[in-house]
């Protein structure tokens, strides 16, 4: 009977230890029939792991084999599976850990091109443009370009585009164009080029904005700059070894900031295959997701489905480091350059939009690129393809459109679980919002324009409007799924690029609403900072139905994670913006490593 009772004892002694290594905390995971037989390759320990599950649990240790997550859990029931000389163990000294961050919208391939050659400036005043064409012209023949892209009026510090008189004034003899997108301002001798006068006929989409006094051009060109731009050659266009180079400096720099992953807001033929081929070399930093815009208006629904399955061929990587995750189109214009597509007038409020955009007609409301039937054969497209149908859409007039779209297909085929988005989504009533919820439409943001564009466009739209910008507090009672992104169009450099992609200073807009000049924008729309993280991890990777892979840290998922700087949970708010990535780990392989 002794025998039995301490038998029953060492018994129930052992089953207590192995709970204790192996059975995990509430949220976390650890699987006790794979443990015992695993050894980590990499087990950080001693940490804050912000693992961005369903509970936001946060562990102490993580352990990583190959590619995958094997035990999240206590430092002990980590420490379990490392061994001495096989397993690399790092003690993180209380240091947070949070899952490889995912940049929902970037044109990395445009923007790694766009600095490689030369390094373009990005003024912030009608001043310092002027003073550089003024100089830059003396080192041009008569006749050679100089183009300013992806430029915008709202980020001049005299609120405006330089006027024709002035661009004039400084290149008589040279072609110039200020490109912002989806508005540009030409001098004289651009709009001699293209042949562009006062009796050109208004083209299908866009405006010619003419003097209403004297009919003359004032070279402004609303969403239609290409009538000017198809003159212009471009930079040198870069070889296939180039583009590589380019696009693996970018992602190094990504690295840097904790990302291991990005959607691209449009990709081409010859990035996928750059990106195809750094894969093969074992030099692809993050995994990529990518954006394919078919001809919409050419095309019946059958080609279009054709073009999209003759893109997904060109990918040869696997699934996880390269996949077409959408099929895209576009609505409208920019709210930088006043061409968004607004249910409002732009001269509602007042006069302002006139300097800031160039308008004449206070009534104008924007630009819509082309007819809801068009959108909604793309979407039927989309949904044959079973991929995400998307769209560039900003204004909220430009989104009664693609809904409108995404209700006509719905009515023949139910859209819910299909996770069709909305990138920008800049401006979004509570009707929409309701709409979206209801079916499942995700929002790709970039909240970059809320931090640099706020403090403006609080001043020259209404303040019905302006309730609308991006209310993510609102947005997140809805339930619908918000993702971060930048909108990156050209340069590298995270904060001073066009548009910033730095995450960590999204996140603090995100929390405080502070905009760029110090300003607070409808603070009562603040997230919290779980909320923000989320945006960057598990709502990226749920958009394009990859949140069973990627977007936390949990058994089974990639080892995709970052090393912080600083706790970003408790460490004052101001110092968010300050956060970087020590280390940077995808798929296991340290990426990015730096000293505090």
């Amino acid at each position: 009977m002794l025998k039995k009772f301490i038998g029953a004892g060492l018994y129930l002694i052992g089953l207590f230890i192995a709970l204790t290594i192996f059975v995990p905390i509430p949220g976390i995971g650890i699987s006790p029939s794979n443990a015992a037989r695993e050894v980590a390759d990499i087990v950080l320990y001693n940490g804050k792991i912000l693992t961005v599950d369903k509970k936001f649990t946060i562990a102490q240790a993580v352990a990583i084999k190959k590619d995958r997550i094997i035990a999240v859990g206590t430092n002990k029931q980590v420490l379990a599976l490392a061994k001495k000389g096989k397993t690399e163990q790092v003690d993180l000294k209380g240091k947070t850990v949070v899952p490889g961050l995912i940049e929902s919208h970037a044109h990395l391939q445009e923007a790694a091109e766009s600095d490689y050659l030369e390094k373009l400036p990005t003024p912030d005043s009608v001043d310092s443009l002027l003073k550089y064409v003024a100089e830059k012209v003396k080192t041009l023949k008569e006749g050679e370009w100089i183009v300013f892209e992806k430029t915008f009026p709202t980020r001049f510090k005299e609120r405006r585009f330089p006027t024709l008189q002035e661009l004039d004034a400084v290149a008589p003899k040279n072609p110039i164009v200020i490109d912002g997108l989806y508005a540009g301002q030409a001098n004289s001798y651009a709009m001699k080029i293209a042949g562009v006068d006062k009796n050109t006929p208004q083209p299908k989409v866009g405006v010619i904005v003419k003097d209403p006094a004297t009919g003359e051009l004032t070279g402004l060109f609303l969403r239609c700059q290409a009538l000017i731009l198809k003159h212009y050659a471009g930079m040198r266009k870069l070889t296939h070894e180039e583009r590589m180079d380019a696009i693996r400096k970018l992602v190094a720099s990504y690295n840097q900031l904790g990302f291991t992953s990005v959607i691209e807001g449009l990709s081409w033929e010859n990035g996928i295959a750059a990106y195809n081929e750094l894969y093969s070399r074992g030099e692809l930093g993050v995994r990529m997701t990518y954006t394919f815009m078919p001809d919409i208006v050419k095309k019946s629904k059958e080609e279009i489905v054709n073009q999209v399955k003759a893109m997904q061929l060109l990918v040869k990587t696997p699934d996880s480091w390269g996949k077409i995750g959408f099929v895209k189109a576009w609505i409208d214009g920019g709210i930088l350059t006043g061409t968004a597509r607004m249910r409002e007038p732009y001269g509602a409020k007042g006069p302002l939009h006139k300097k800031v955009y160039g308008h004449n007609d206070s009534n104008f409301k924007g630009v819509v690129v082309f007819d809801q039937a068009t959108y909604a054969k793309a979407a039927e497209a989309a949904y044959e393809l079973n991929l995400p149908m998307t769209a560039h859409c900003v204004g909220d007039g430009g989104l009664d459109v693609l809904l409108g779209a995404y209700k006509q297909v719905d009515a023949a085929h139910p859209i819910k679980g299909r996770r069709w988005s909305v990138i920008h989504g800049d401006f979004t009533p509570e009707d929409s919002l309701q709409w979206m919820a209801d079916h499942g439409v995700v929002l790709i943001a970039q909240v970059a324009w809320l931090y640099k564009d706020g403090a403006l466009l609080s001043e020259v739209l209404t303040e019905k409007t302006i309730k609308t910008f991006y209310p993510f507090r609102t947005i997140e009672r809805t339930g619908i799924v918000v993702s971060g992104g930048s909108d990156l169009m050209i340069k590298w450099d995270p904060i001073n690029a066009v548009n910033p992609y730095h995450p960590w200073i999204a996140m603090h807009a995100l929390v405080t609403r502070q905009v760029e000049n110090g300003g607070v924008l409808m603070p009562e729309e603040r997230i919290s900072r779980e909320s923000a993280l989320r945006q960057y991890t598990i709502n990226g990777a749920y958009v394009s139905f990859s949140e069973g892979f990627k977007g936390s840290i949990e058994v089974g998922k990639a080892a995709d994670l970052a090393v912080l700087n600083k706790d970003y949970l408790t460490c004052p708010v101001d110092e968010i913006k300050e956060i970087r990535a020590l280390r940077t780990i995808v798929g296991g392989k340290t990426v990015h490593m730096t000293r505090e």
